[in-house]
């Protein structure tokens, strides 16, 4: 099923780019609840296959109630990735002055995702490899 999520995640991370907006779906489909545009552009991104790997870091902030970074937070975290992408970072590692960044890569095309541990919570960001 991840080349069906894959290519959802696709098509809604560009659907609002598209020049005529026609989409043609089944009931069952349009029944089910989706993200708004912007959550899923905020909270995925794609890579490609070449030649080469392609790499993107993805900044992990502990911020306040007030978006600010928490400074004097230095919190374990612990990093897993599954489907179509490998962590280049350390799975375990701790948040230096509020803030992290960790380095993913692509394996193949399809789709991934990163989930990242804290005590406080656990994120997931979505990664669509072209």
């Amino acid at each position: 099923h991840q080349d069906i999520i894959s290519n959802r995640i696709d098509i809604l991370s560009r659907i609002s780019s598209f020049k005529k907006q026609v989409v043609i779906t089944n009931v069952a489909a349009l029944m089910q609840r989706l993200c708004p545009t912007e959550y899923i552009k905020q909270h995925s991104f794609n890579l490609k296959i070449g030649d080469t790997y392609d790499a993107k870091s993805i900044s992990v902030k502990a911020l306040d109630e007030h978006d600010q970074v928490l400074t004097f937070l230095f919190e374990p975290l612990h990093i897993e990735v599954t489907g179509d992408i490998e962590l280049l970072s350390p799975s375990d590692v701790s948040l230096q002055a509020g803030q992290i960044k960790l380095y993913v890569r692509s394996k193949k095309k399809g789709f991934g995702q990163v989930i990242i541990h804290s005590r406080f919570n656990t994120c997931y960001v979505d990664v669509v490899v072209e």
